[in-house]
């Protein structure tokens, strides 16, 4: 019994722990930090992240084995999220994607886990979508456009080392979201004669 309450004690210290800080250490982001951590969630205990991302993301588990059946699941999926500060207000903005395993692949993601990233931004109450980019992972970019940060969209393969093949998406005010950067055209070349 001693053994039993013990264990409990230091789980819930565990999960207390994690979610506190977790939430401290996202409040601001280190000015040089760039990489987006990804972390696998699969109910809200680690992460208060996963319910907002969960809550958002329900319409695309339509007819999989985590679509609402009588007001509750068979079960929660597996989702990735990243927290970030991209637009400097000390609030993380979450950026989540599905995953799939062999049963369902292809329900959510394209080839190499090509997968759609939502980019959720906490407004009062609402929750607002900065973006949905397919990618394999999502970066911070350099520069910070109409006040928040610009992100690179990798494709390739998650596997491998990011390179320099990426896309740039800036915050456009417009459409109050994330857009892909216009390309400058490639300078001509001079033709050898």
């Amino acid at each position: 019994m001693a053994m039993r309450r013990a264990w409990k004690t230091a789980v819930f210290g565990i999960m207390v722990g994690t979610v506190c800080a977790g939430t401290l250490a996202l409040a601001a982001n280190p000015p040089n930090v760039k990489h987006i951590q990804y972390a696998f969630y699969q109910n809200t205990i680690y992460s208060i992240s996963y319910k907002i991302a969960w809550d958002y993301m329900k319409p695309i588990y339509k007819g999989s084995q985590y679509a609402p059946m009588a007001g509750f699941s068979q079960a929660n999926p597996m989702i990735g999220i990243g927290e970030f500060d991209l637009n400097g207000d000390k609030i993380p903005e979450i950026i989540a994607h599905p995953t799939e395993d062999e049963a369902e692949e292809g329900m959510y993601c394209r080839e190499n886990s090509v997968c759609p990233h939502y980019i959720l931004e906490v407004r009062g109450k609402q929750v607002h979508e900065l973006g949905k980019i397919f990618a394999s992972s999502i970066d911070r970019g350099d520069k910070i456009t109409n006040g928040y940060w610009d992100v690179k969209v990798y494709s390739g393969d998650w596997t491998e080392p990011k390179s320099t093949a990426f896309e740039l998406y800036t915050y456009d005010k417009k459409t109050d979201g994330y857009v892909k950067a216009a390309t400058k055209p490639a300078a001509p070349t001079p033709q050898k004669r």
